[in-house]
């Protein structure tokens, strides 16, 4: 269908049109009304003008497409920018709607990565360390024995920690999770002094302004003992000690029924005048050892005394733990 000439306005009765219809117009209509049942397609094309294409009264989901040289200024007083639009087969209105601008990316995060804090409980040859930080998901960090050259930067150590043996335990890198993280620092010698370096990473991986915390290392020793008897009825005790080193150690140990002398690590490791004695060896990558000692007389007062050597032939102060 084509139409040419001017009109203020001008309806369309499309009703019972079940095939595509192409409606050509070459001159200037102010306002089109297209009304009826249709369901198939409608192109409006030609060079002319429309006003306003109101499909207000259009029902049978039509598609409506504009097309060609044709200026339409609005659909249903919407714009018209759309080349291809559904009519809904609901009564009323429809108004097309308007394309959405284009959004503008978010500008990344500025993340400032910061060391904080960091808090140590010291032990002969192990010191756990929980270091605080802020804008941050990982940590790289490495303990210098103190007068020792450490990294000058955090770059360089974060390199130092990526060329280093992990399995030192001095050197290693921590995941931080609510703002903090959880190290162990390992294989350190007893009673010195240390310096722990360390950086924080971002997202984006920048990397904070490196935190140095100085911290000393504990005096070898037993930190505790302990015995069970598993049976009442038996005469066998075990025994638990802890120590404050993770390196294999040797623990000697002695039962006496002098409950008055003086003993001393090195008694406790020498002589055999004792009721009971004897001696073993405590694995490394654990700070707790268990020992029984067996055929324990019923109703008897003994005194555990107990020492433990290091691997450099350091030994401990005697625990004494009173047994019956």
């Amino acid at each position: 269908m084509s139409i040419d000439g001017q009109a203020d306005s001008l309806t369309l009765n499309l009703d019972t049109q079940t095939a595509d219809i192409r409606l050509k117009f070459n001159g200037i209509v102010q306002n089109l009304m297209l009304s009826g049942n249709h369901r198939a397609n409608i192109a409006v094309t030609g060079n002319g003008t429309v006003g306003n294409i109101d499909t207000s009264q259009l029902t049978g989901n039509a598609n409506l497409i504009l097309s060609g040289q044709l200026n339409v200024k609005t659909v249903n007083n919407g714009p018209a920018s759309l080349l291809q639009m559904s009519v809904p087969s609901a009564s009323g209105p429809s108004t097309p709607s308007a394309p959405s601008s284009p959004s503008t990316p978010s500008a990344p995060p500025d993340y400032n990565p910061s060391v904080v804090n960091a808090v140590y409980e010291a032990n002969a040859d192990f010191v756990k360390f929980r270091i605080d930080a802020t804008d941050a998901v990982k940590i790289y960090y490495t303990a210098v024995e103190t007068g020792k050259s450490g990294p000058g930067s955090a770059e360089r150590l974060k390199e130092w920690v990526e060329e280093s043996d992990l399995s030192d335990g001095t050197t290693g890198e921590s995941a931080v999770t609510g703002g903090f993280a959880n190290i162990t620092v390992t294989n350190l010698v007893e009673s010195t002094d240390y310096v722990l370096y360390i950086t924080a990473e971002a997202p984006d991986g920048k990397l904070s302004d490196l935190y140095r915390k100085s911290f000393a290392t504990d005096e070898f020793r037993i930190i505790s003992s302990s015995y069970n008897i598993p049976d009442p009825d038996g005469d066998e005790v075990e025994v638990t000690v802890r120590l404050n080193a993770l390196g294999d150690a040797w623990l000697y140990w002695a039962l006496t029924t002098d409950l008055t002398s003086s003993f001393d690590s090195n008694d406790v490791k020498t002589r055999e005048d004792f009721v009971k004695c004897g001696k073993f060896l405590k694995d490394s990558g654990t700070a707790e050892a268990v020992f029984n000692i067996n055929n324990i007389a019923p109703g008897t007062r003994y005194r555990l005394l107990v020492a433990a050597e290091d691997r450099k032939d350091k030994l401990s102060d005697v625990f004494v733990l009173p047994l019956e």
